[in-house]
């Protein structure tokens, strides 16, 4: 039994995982410093990994991306380049600005993943509830 343990609490070390944690991917007069962020979690050399954006859900009201960290790191033990994003909520703001949010951060994603080891041209969106 205490392999076991030993071997799932192996598979949560982050030593092999390169986390890169509150990058902007937006700018301009709507930015939101808390939620214009997103938290990249990569394979250590790795290049052209397959790249997984993940939206957290909340009923649009609630919810944010740092408590994801664990899935980031799962997908990047197992070569995948994970991104957590956050978006601006209601009822502040409306599904159209949250849709808009999602776009800029897949944008920037694109742009930018080849810098974290991923493949641009393998990226794919994901969520829960809301997300």
């Amino acid at each position: 039994m205490l392999a076991f343990i030993a071997t799932l609490s192996a598979s949560f070390a982050s030593a092999d995982v390169k986390k890169s944690k509150e990058i902007v991917y937006v700018d301009g007069d709507d930015f939101s410093d808390e939620r214009h962020r997103l938290d990249v979690y990569a394979p250590a050399n790795v290049n052209n990994a397959d790249v997984l954006i993940f939206v957290h859900g909340g009923e649009w009201d609630t919810g944010n991306k740092n408590i994801y960290g664990r899935i980031g790191i799962n997908f990047a033990k197992r070569n995948v380049v994970f991104v957590a994003i956050n978006y601006r909520l209601a009822p502040d703001f409306n599904y159209e600005d949250m849709g808009f949010d999602v776009a800029r951060a897949v944008k920037w994603v694109a742009d930018n993943i080849e810098s974290y080891g991923g493949n641009a041209s393998r990226i794919f969106l994901c969520g829960h509830s809301a997300g």
